[in-house]
């Protein structure tokens, strides 16, 4: 019990240093790591981050932070969706609803 305590306090605090350290970084640095963060909690800090800045920001910075998907991410699922259909599909029958 003592030791999952430990392992909690120390993940909420490099948590915390973690958002600490985003807040010191500039927004166009913090633009430029859109898409290269690669756990939700990572994106969701670095996300409240640019929205708390997006007040103060050019429009050039507020054009890079609403689109999306920024041209630097790193995609999930390497090589899905690149290929071509080839499945014709064995459906069975045409659906029509009648009396059964």
């Amino acid at each position: 019990m003592k030791s999952l305590s430990i392992i909690l306090s120390t993940l909420l605090l490099s948590a915390a240093a973690y958002g600490a350290g985003l807040s010191s970084k500039s927004t166009d640095e913090l633009l430029n790591m859109r898409g290269t963060m690669t756990t939700d909690q990572e994106r969701n800090q670095l996300h409240n981050e640019l929205q708390i800045r997006e007040k103060t920001m050019t429009q050039e910075q507020v054009k890079k932070f609403k689109t999306y998907p920024p041209e630097n991410r790193v995609r999930k699922y390497k090589g899905q969706g690149q290929g071509k259909g080839k499945g014709q599909g064995q459906g069975m029958g045409q659906g029509g609803g009648g009396n059964r």
